[in-house]
């Protein structure tokens, strides 16, 4: 088949860093794959991801739409005109606005889609444009437990290709990993971005109510606050604090706790931290909570529909009853109380991830995907052929 895949834009994300991969069991299947891309190229990059990506994707047609932002419509406009000119058997999307110009492009065109879904998206958005994408990838199965029970979406539609793997560099300090036993100070670890100001707040919030239970609460915990300047949904990649002043005047108040930050490199952070406290908002990356539990922390986080699956019912961590400041101090307090429990969880979810989420699964799980939908296509084509065929066929008296 002649498969286009349109994604929104490079920022580092799973959807971007497992590109090279898919592409290569797409050719390896024997097809003919392109990479479209909506926004112009990214300021900044890490190395590890450029790199992954000029090595990964070189031999692969690659182009970028436009140089600079565009309304949405100039997308729309321009794929259409590509797709137009050079029809394929397939468009792929990733990514939210990708997704959006590909379906309404690609059903008006009459051109099967396929869309990843990564994670929850609006709801509204999506009950909206349903009949415009022929299959659904699920990226998890999480997302793909969204789609069916959030969205209403068909099962026979939904396709799963878990779309995370975990890199050598955080799942073999994790077997190294010297796990916090009670005897020393408890870091806490935090990711901050853009994004996640409500986050940060009910975390501040939540470690002073700790305190007023906890008075020598300095001396038994850190806050290790990592930074993600990459996941802003505002593009800018200028590394900014991860706090904002409001936020550290008040983590000031609370009598001596150390605060320390990391700039930029993750891993870094994932091997001090002994636990990550990640309370998340609708539009905040998941992927940070896969990458702390392949390095082997216990993660606690909101209850988001596609987190759940990945907690494993409380065997990975915890998930509080809603994002409130009281509730998170709670479940802070559980670990500190239970230090047994920071091991014991955080060994789950290092071996979680590499059970469900690794390089053989990936391959296995793309080859069946896409001989799927090969598959529904091929016999679409053929129930529309018997209108032809008669045609063709000799007819019963006539001698071949």
């Amino acid at each position: 088949m002649k498969i286009h895949y349109l994604i929104s834009h490079l920022e580092d994300s799973e959807a971007v860093r497992s590109l090279p991969d898919i592409f290569k069991i797409l050719r390896e299947l024997g097809h003919d794959i392109s990479l479209f891309i909506l926004s112009p190229p990214p300021d900044y990059l890490p190395n590890d991801l450029r790199n992954s990506l000029l090595d990964g994707l070189a031999s692969f047609p690659c182009k970028h739409f436009f140089e600079t932002q565009k309304s949405f419509l100039a997308y729309c406009n321009a794929l259409a005109k590509l797709l137009r000119k050079d029809r394929p058997n397939l468009l792929i999307t990733s990514q939210k606005k990708a997704t959006r110009a590909g379906q309404i492009v690609g059903h008006f065109l009459n051109i099967p889609v396929a869309s990843w879904q990564h994670g929850s998206s609006n709801q509204s958005l999506f009950r909206s444009r349903q009949h415009l994408t022929r299959f659904w990838i699920a990226d998890s199965t999480a997302s793909r437990c969204y789609l069916e029970d959030e969205l209403g979406i068909d099962s026979g539609c939904i396709l799963s290709w878990p779309n995370y793997q975990p890199p050598r560099s955080l799942l073999w300090p994790a077997e190294q990993r010297s796990y916090w036993q009670g005897k020393t100070i408890l870091h806490i670890g935090f990711i901050a971005s853009d994004h996640n100001k409500k986050s940060k707040t009910c975390l501040v919030k939540a470690l002073s109510y700790l305190q007023k239970k906890r008075p020598n609460l300095s001396q038994e915990i850190a806050l290790l606050i990592g930074n993600d300047p990459f996941a802003s949904r505002k593009h800018t990649y200028t590394l900014k604090p991860p706090l904002s002043g409001k936020d550290t005047r008040r983590i000031a108040r609370l009598r001596d706790i150390h605060l320390e930050e990391i700039q930029g490199n993750l891993q870094t952070f994932y091997v001090n931290a002994d636990l990550l406290v990640q309370p998340m908002q609708g539009h905040e990356n998941r992927f940070h909570l896969f990458e702390a539990m392949a390095s082997g922390l216990p993660v606690i986080t909101s209850p988001i529909p596609e987190v759940k699956t990945l907690i494993n019912g409380g065997r990975n961590g915890l998930i509080l009853s809603k994002n409130a400041p009281k509730i998170l101090a709670e479940a802070i307090n559980h670990y500190l109380s239970v230090p047994a429990l920071v091991e014991k969880q955080g060994r789950n979810a290092h071996l979680w991830i590499k059970e469900h989420y690794n390089q053989r699964k990936f391959h296995e799980a793309g080859i069946a995907v896409i001989q799927k939908i090969e598959e529904i296509l091929f016999q679409e084509r053929l129930e529309k052929l018997p209108h032809t065929l008669p045609l063709l066929l000799p007819k019963e008296n006539e001698n071949p």
